[in-house]
């Protein structure tokens, strides 16, 4: 019988490693997600500091100072999820779903939410090589072109993936109702709430003609005041596409417990910076504004609590949510560039959003959802309001 080469030897151990030992897959700690949470907020401020400094300079290059603080980062986020891998590998052996005693392998040694890694991180590297050939057969891309380079898409598509583990352990462990044990019932969402912020820094970051308050408010002002038709949608589509976004969000994250308040104010900062990066914070009102939106959120969810599934809180939110905070941007254009956008646009562009908002929570089925543990024993602030409300009306009715 021929014995095995050493190289076949590694080649049966590497792939006994890739296949899935079909083990049920366990949760990760709060401490360890937290650390995830913070190497993502790491990579996500070398984006940041490297979008500054292109902001300053003007220069692209994939040799720029600040990359090489994003590539180190990189490395660190990967290198502890390989270790997480490591720790559940080497961990005594567990019986799988046959019954067998084995070591956890493939996608079992990943902790649940953390599985998304075993995509994001291949595809980060083909899309880098791929980046490096692009360049030497199409050239260096300027700043406004690489957002739409397919290789700059994979990288920042796995980027997000990669940086979304912690947030997704999160939200697996409420979806299963698992309690998430951390020092303090008031830290319990913290991980998650950062990992979420990273996530939204990737999409501000690469997508900055989607997002108002990511460029100068006479910009924006230009977009909705201008005669051109071509302009206006164009200055009504960014409006439409960041209302969902924070719609969509503010729906997923609720859809299996009610964060606490603060939640998506954390989960803002980051974004926000981002946001102010591109003009070198020429306007921090705008950054100020958009960390506000967070807590705008915060206080929607709080106050009606769409995880209750009635349709009258999500439509509240829908509409509400919108209409504020378009409002306020309008009133932070003004100040900023001493120019008073007409009536219509002061009226209509809030008043779309709303409706577009409104819209959107109409084809949500949250009712359909089972009620979270936390439903059960909570009041609805909303209800409250509505029902001081009505008793001050019965009683100004009795008195006349």
């Amino acid at each position: 019988m021929a014995t095995q080469s050493p190289l076949d030897r590694l080649l049966e151990y590497k792939m006994q490693l890739i296949s899935d030992s079909r083990h049920q897959r366990v949760f990760n700690s709060w401490s360890h997600d937290l650390i995830s949470a913070a190497l993502g907020l790491l990579l996500t401020f070398g984006l940041i500091s490297d979008n500054i400094y292109q902001a300053r300079t003007g220069e692209y290059s994939a040799t720029a100072p600040w990359h090489w603080v994003i590539y180190s980062a990189m490395i660190l986020v990967v290198t502890w999820y390989v270790f997480l891998a490591w720790r559940q590998y080497h961990a005594k052996e567990n019986p799988n779903d046959a019954g067998e005693m084995r070591h956890r392998t493939g996608l079992s040694a990943l902790p649940l939410g953390y599985g998304v890694t075993a995509f994001a991180v291949p595809l980060i590297g083909l899309a880098g090589v791929a980046n490096v050939i692009w360049r030497l057969v199409a050239g260096e891309e300027t700043l406004a072109n690489s957002v739409l380079s397919p290789t700059h898409l994979g990288l920042a598509v796995g980027t997000a993936l990669l940086l979304s583990a912690p947030w997704l352990s999160a939200w697996q462990q409420r979806q299963r109702g698992n309690l998430i044990e951390a020092p303090h019932w008031i830290l319990r969402d913290v991980p998650g709430a950062l990992s979420l912020g990273s996530v939204l820094t990737i999409i501000v970051l690469f997508l900055p003609y989607g997002i108002p308050y990511s460029g100068y408010p006479t910009t924006f002002l230009q977009l909705v005041a201008a005669n051109q038709p071509a302009y206006l949608v164009t200055g009504v589509a960014l409006v439409l596409f960041a209302t969902i976004v924070a719609l969509a969000t503010m729906m997923i994250v609720t859809r299996h417990h009610r964060p606490l308040f603060g939640y998506f104010t954390l989960a803002s900062i980051a974004p926000a910076l981002a946001a102010g990066s591109f003009t070198d914070y020429a306007t921090p009102s705008f950054v100020v504004l958009a960390a506000g939106l967070g807590l705008l959120s915060d206080f929607f969810v709080w106050l009606t609590w769409p995880q209750l599934r009635r349709r009258r809180d999500l439509l509240v939110i829908g509409a509400a949510w919108p209409l504020l905070a378009w409002s306020a941007l309008l009133i932070v254009v003004r100040f900023e560039t001493g120019l008073r956008p007409s009536s219509e646009i002061s009226v209509g562009i809030p008043l779309i959003a709303a409706i577009v908002g409104t819209l959107f929570m109409l084809i949500q089925h949250a009712e359909q959802l089972p009620r979270p543990v936390e439903a059960d024993n909570a009041a609805n602030p909303f209800d409250d309001v509505i029902s001081r409300a009505r008793a001050m009306t019965e009683r100004s009715t009795q008195d006349d």
